[in-house]
């Protein structure tokens, strides 16, 4: 949406659907790092305890 802003008239439309693009993005991609080093965590806990991964 971001290119189609740039290659025609960027009105408030798009520039409002740009900036809700951004922070959707960031709300579902911040618990998913999180996620991930959550697992990475556990996973690395799990062998210093002795237990299987699995």
């Amino acid at each position: 949406m971001f290119l189609w802003g740039l290659l025609t008239d960027f009105t408030s439309t798009v520039s409002s659907i740009v900036v809700a693009t951004v922070i959707a993005g960031s709300v579902v991609l911040a618990p998913a790092i999180i996620a991930g080093y959550a697992v990475k965590a556990a996973i690395r806990d799990d062998i210093e305890h002795g237990r299987d991964p699995g």
